[in-house]
């Protein structure tokens, strides 16, 4: 693990020397048009498609570094990792006024109705193996949410409709 997923993990606060959150308005699509080539070789593995659909100039508040590194990849990672191999992930985003929307959406495992309603408890720890027996930590989601409150923004998560699948929302100021 990281540094920052370490004090991030101990203490469920990012209160550390020298680590400090310098939010600016990020290029939203700049950051989403990385991921194809960043996890080219895992989705070949499953064999899995990421389509990304983001508007050009779409800009929102976060911290560059950690949103890229502990947001955004996080949530794309556990969206591979519990899609079915030949299967496909969308990543979109929307607007208004005030706030910008992307949309994580894949076809995957799923959760069951408890598993959604343990994802917006902070402390809650939520373990599950991926589809091609990935392992993971249940560390993942509670420090995307972490850095997502320093931001001033939330994630939501959501059944794929049509079922299975998870959608989750990253929902940042603008």
């Amino acid at each position: 693990l990281s540094i920052v997923n370490r004090f991030c993990w101990g203490k469920f606060k990012c209160v550390f020397p020298g680590f400090q959150f310098q939010l600016s308005l990020v290029n939203i699509d700049l950051f989403l048009n990385m991921l194809p080539e960043h996890f080219a070789p895992y989705l070949q593995k499953k064999n899995i498609t990421l389509n990304v659909s983001a508007k050009e100039n779409i800009y929102a508040y976060a911290d560059e570094t950690s949103f890229y590194q502990s947001v955004l990849r996080r949530l794309v990672h556990n969206a591979i990792k519990f899609s079915r191999i030949g299967g496909s992930i969308d990543i979109k985003t929307r607007h208004d006024e005030q706030y910008v929307y992307i949309d994580i959406i894949d076809r995957g495992m799923g959760l069951t109705d408890d598993g959604i309603q343990m994802m917006y408890q902070i402390r809650k720890k939520y373990i599950r193996t991926g589809t091609s027996g990935e392992e993971g930590l249940g560390m993942g989601i509670n420090l995307a949410k972490i850095f997502m409150h320093k931001y001033g923004g939330r994630l939501t998560f959501f059944h794929t409709n049509p079922a299975p699948g998870l959608t989750v929302t990253i929902v940042l100021k603008k």
